[in-house]
């Protein structure tokens, strides 16, 4: 049995609430607009436009691109629709996906720096081959082992770069995984011997506020990211090795 309490169905959003929600349109529409260029994949080392740091840097950058702008528009869907574990499950996404982009940015920044073309090869290997541990063939016969980087990782350097943001993504993961956060999230009650579930129907201002701050976070840092990713180049003391 199913019932919505009345107190949820005539709780409105706050003002500030609501400006948190037009921003996050806003940052919607401007990546509607923009243009996913066609990048070149490098098949000549000796031109200098097929850029293999360039060709990765763009996959990894506008592959998080797309995503981000799919999980803010399905956020804005469920949001209005009142599905609230859809926009939990949104916002934990965008959660990780901005702490992915954030220690990839530094890992390949950092890489870069060192001008040591096996560390930078090392560092696209890891954040392009998916979640498993497998072997690259490549076409002259020799193997190469990938190990690559785990959500797990990215999440546990945000928390020590960020702890408030590890307690926001510890709560929504509380509402996620059904334990007893879970349970409590749909409200059960007991009356008259039989179990009831209060489904929310409408968002309290401190959960909103919750999950539109970490899309913002997550579709604006994405955003301001553009540049950095499209300024990643093979080193110039590299060149001649090509």
């Amino acid at each position: 049995m199913f019932r919505y309490p009345e107190k949820l169905l005539k709780s409105s959003l706050s003002l500030e609430t609501l400006k948190k929600f037009s921003r996050l349109k806003k940052s919607i529409q401007i990546m509607k607009n923009k243009i996913v260029p066609a990048i070149e994949k490098p098949i000549d080392p000796s031109n200098s436009l097929h850029d293999p740091v360039y060709f990765r840097s763009m996959v990894i950058y506008y592959t998080c691109f797309m995503r981000a702008l799919e999980i803010g528009q399905s956020f804005v869907f469920s949001f209005n629709k009142k599905h609230h574990l859809s926009c939990v499950l949104l916002t934990r996404s965008a959660q990780e996906l901005f702490a992915w982009i954030y220690v990839v940015k530094n890992c390949i920044t950092v890489s870069l720096e060192k001008n040591d073309l096996k560390t930078i090869n090392k560092v696209f290997d890891k954040f392009l081959g998916g979640s498993k541990i497998f072997t690259v063939i490549h076409p002259n016969g020799s193997q190469k082992r990938i190990q690559p980087f785990g959500s797990g990782e990215v999440v546990s350097e945000m928390k020590e770069i960020i702890p408030e943001w590890g307690k926001d993504y510890d709560f929504l993961n509380e509402i996620i995984h059904f334990n007893h956060g879970g349970q409590e999230y749909y409200r059960e009650i007991v009356l008259d011997r039989n179990v009831s579930f209060f489904i929310p129907t409408s968002y309290p201002n401190g959960m909103a506020d919750l999950m539109l701050i970490s899309i913002n976070l997550m579709l604006e840092f994405v955003l301001h990211c553009e540049k950095d990713f499209q300024l990643f180049k093979y080193p110039d003391r590299l060149m001649s090795s090509r």
